[in-house]
């Protein structure tokens, strides 16, 4: 089954199908025109987006949401745009909390798989030194600046490329890890060659099931588990720390 949808206020459906009939040829069985309503999407998605509480204290707000914040709350608002991560997926959530439990004031953070800048904005805002945000996608990427703009943060630089091969000279105290198990496996050694001996490392974007994987493969290089995270959504976060080189 294959559902199109267009914008086609001055064709009928018919004059559509018709169309699309004739683009896909013989792969075309039937088609079946109907009419459906259009929806301002922007309007419905923005209505589903809360403020995300963190530790006590520090929350994740859009900005449209900012100015309802109970006093005293610090808050990195972000409005992602084009980009993955908006702050409320229960992954950035956990990556976030542990982020402010294990940070420590001046370090140098990497974020690996940066979305719209949410972790890489938190850290600054709580106090760690510059930060480097990397994002495969550029259209994604161009969001960051603009919401550290909306947050008065500096200090975050933003590299576009494959966190797998992009040029990366110095070593870290904090790296972020947000994009799933599969990629996390593949990054083991990218991550082995941006730490040193204490580096702490935050994955996320795990199912509970491969968690033990990705421990597993992160121990080969002297990784050891100091906290993990498990979400009632079946996800996994963890924090890591290199407490051994080989």
């Amino acid at each position: 089954l294959i559902r199109v949808y267009t914008l086609a206020e001055d064709r009928s459906p018919e004059e559509v199908a018709a169309e699309l009939q004739e683009q896909l040829g013989g792969l075309a069985v039937e088609v079946t025109p109907s009419v459906v309503r259009a929806e301002d999407w922007l309007a419905s998605w923005r209505e589903q987006r809360s403020v995300v509480p963190l530790i006590e204290g520090w929350a994740v707000a859009p900005p449209w949401l900012a100015a309802g914040l109970p006093a005293g709350t610090r808050a990195a608002i972000i409005d992602p745009g084009w980009a993955f991560g908006a702050g409320d997926h229960a992954t950035t959530r956990d990556s976030a909390i542990l982020l402010l439990r294990w940070l420590r004031p001046g370090d140098r953070v990497l974020d690996l798989g940066a979305g719209s800048g949410v972790l890489s904005i938190l850290a600054r805002l709580a106090g760690s030194g510059p930060v480097t945000a990397v994002e495969i996608d550029p259209i994604a990427a161009r969001e960051i600046p603009r919401n550290a703009a909306l947050n008065g943060v500096e200090g975050v630089e933003v590299a576009v490329g494959d966190a797998a091969s992009i040029a990366l000279c110095e070593r870290y105290d904090l790296v972020l890890l947000n994009i799933g198990a599969r990629q996390a496996r593949l990054l083991r050694t990218r991550c082995d060659q941006v730490s040193a001996e204490g580096t702490r490392l935050i994955v996320s974007g795990l199912a509970q099931w491969s968690l033990e994987g990705v421990v597993k493969e992160y121990g080969i290089s002297g990784w050891i588990t100091h906290e993990t995270v498990l979400t009632e959504q079946d996800w996994a976060t963890v924090l890591m720390v290199r407490e051994a080189l080989p």
